[in-house]
């Protein structure tokens, strides 16, 4: 059973190219774009705000 189970994992693997020597890519390239950009400061903007509030509000 564990065998059988080894054996199909291991043709997937080979299957999906895991002895290739070729360098690995990736499909979806990864950008640190304006909208993120902007939701980072929207982020830190609402955390000081509540901080500000929360500690020199009365």
């Amino acid at each position: 059973m564990a065998s059988k189970a080894a054996d199909e994992l291991t043709i997937a693997s080979i299957t999906r190219g895991i002895e290739s020597p070729k360098k690995r890519s990736s499909i979806i390239e990864i950008r640190f774009d304006i909208q993120d950009v902007l939701a980072l400061l929207i982020g830190v903007v609402i955390t000081v705000f509540v901080i500000y509030r929360r500690f020199f509000c009365d």
